[in-house]
Order: structure tokens, then C-alpha cells, then sequence
């Protein structure tokens, strides 16, 4: 009988918090590795990489690309002499699955959902590595822009040109549009990692309140410095409103933008 080289798949599983799915077996001599297998005769890789992974860990897939292959030739890491050529793909845990409803099947001990960055800490098999590897560099980097702002925001204060306005407290309304990062808040679900719009409102407050300004305009730039100083914004639009300043309108108002500098 002929010797020949076993076709086989694995893959990186990416969970929504962009975890990876890692395992670890007596067959690559307790190294972390990937959840895949052998072809079987009349099947396609991509159908038995969705197998292997749903026999190994009970884990349903999406969203599966391939991303290489590799060879694994008597590799001193595998329990036996064996020569892979190995068809490695990236997917998506399906919906339908969820971290924490693993079943390992016989072929492994342990798993472990990691950050595939954290994950190159770890002692893993060499093909493994390569595709983790593989994979992070090639992912380019992406911002997520995002908004945060209000509209009429009520503040009393003192400003003005006039003495009556220089003793009496009038009412300010402020618009305000920020652009920030959404990234980490998105995966984070974290106030801490965001721009709270409640201390954007009292930023506003603060400095009106703080200073008896006689121009809109110095109040606004005012309050500009301040947020791009205290905080990680890329783009402010500040609007402020200031009713019963001229007869025959609502409500005077000054507009000002400002873009963080490269």
C-alpha cells in the first residue's frame, strides 16, 4: 500500500467579541490547536470543516472563508508519524451557538476562547500559529466614526454687552455634535470607554457659568479648547441660541466647528 498525504481542514472560529475558539489534545502533545479534521471521501473542505468543528465541539459555523493551506510533514508536535496537507479557514460562531455551550468530543480535553493576539502567548502547534499570524496581519485597521451630541441643552447665565445683561442670568441653549471612536465602546459596552454626553452638558454649563462673557463667540471657543483638551473627540460642531437678543427673531445664535489636527 502506497503512503499518501491525509487532506485535512481547521480553522480560527471567531466569536462576536472577537474571541477565537482554541482546544487542547493528547494527539498534538498538549499544545493549543484548532478544531478541524480529516476529509472524508465525496465531501467538499468547506462541509468537513463545518462537520469536524459541529463533532468536535458541538459549535455550528457561518461566514467561513479560506484563508490558506499548509503542509505537515512528520512533524515531531503530532503524536504520529503523519504528513497533512492542511486547508485552513477563517468563520463566524453561528447565532445559534453561544461560548459557553461547548462539547468537547473525545479528541480534545480543554478549550479556551482567547484574543487571537493573547492567543500567541500560548504554546501552540506551528501551523496554528502560522494562520493566527497570518490572519492578524493582514487585518487592516478600521475606525468606526461615530456622534455623540444633544440638542437645547437650558443653561442660566450672565452674558452680554449690556449692563442689564452683566447682572441678570439669561437663558442659553446649546446644540452640541460630537465625532469620536466608536471601537472600543463597541466591543466594551463601557461608559468609561465612550464620550458621555452628561459631562459634555455640563462642560457647557461649567464654562458658561464659570465667566461672565460678553461675546457668544469667546464662550464658544471657550468651551471648544476646553473639550478638545479633556477629551478624545475628533470633531465638535457647538451651536448656541440665546433668545429675546433681538426683537424680530427667536433667538440669536453663533455656530462654531473645530477638527482635531493630524
Amino acid at each position: 500500500m502506497v503512503n499518501r498525504p491525509f487532506v485535512t481542514v481547521g480553522g480560527l472560529i471567531f466569536a462576536p467579541d472577537g474571541d477565537i475558539f482554541l482546544v487542547r489534545s493528547k494527539k498534538w502533545k498538549d499544545l493549543y490547536s484548532l478544531p478541524g479534521g480529516k476529509v472524508e471521501w465525496g465531501e467538499t473542505c468547506l462541509e468537513a470543516f463545518k462537520r469536524e468543528v459541529f463533532e468536535e465541539t458541538g459549535l455550528k459555523i457561518c461566514k467561513i472563508k479560506f484563508e490558506m493551506v499548509q503542509e505537515s510533514i512528520f512533524s515531531e508536535e503530532f503524536w504520529d508519524k503523519g504528513h497533512f496537507v492542511m486547508n485552513d479557514f477563517v468563520a463566524e460562531l453561528d447565532p445559534s451557538s453561544s461560548k459557553d455551550k461547548v462539547l468537547l468530543n473525545d479528541e480534545a480535553y480543554e478549550y479556551l476562547w482567547i484574543k487571537p493576539e493573547q492567543a500567541l502567548k500560548l504554546p501552540l502547534h506551528k501551523a496554528c500559529r502560522l494562520l493566527i499570524e497570518r490572519y492578524l496581519t493582514q487585518q487592516k485597521p478600521f475606525n468606526r466614526w461615530g456622534f455623540i451630541g444633544f440638542k437645547n441643552h437650558k443653561v442660566f447665565c450672565k452674558i452680554g454687552i449690556y449692563p442689564q445683561e452683566k447682572a441678570q442670568e439669561q437663558t442659553l441653549y446649546f446644540d452640541v455634535k460630537a465625532k469620536i471612536n466608536f471601537n472600543k465602546c463597541s466591543t466594551s459596552d463601557c461608559i468609561k470607554d465612550t464620550l458621555d454626553y452628561t459631562k459634555l452638558a455640563h462642560v457647557c454649563t461649567m464654562i458658561a457659568k464659570r465667566d461672565s462673557y460678553q461675546l457668544l463667540e469667546t464662550l464658544s471657543c471657550a468651551i471648544l479648547d476646553y473639550l478638545f483638551s479633556q477629551f478624545d473627540v475628533q470633531w465638535v460642531h457647538l451651536r448656541i441660541k440665546k433668545p429675546g437678543a433681538i426683537s424680530s427673531a427667536n433667538f440669536a445664535l453663533v455656530e462654531i466647528e473645530q477638527e482635531r489636527s493630524c
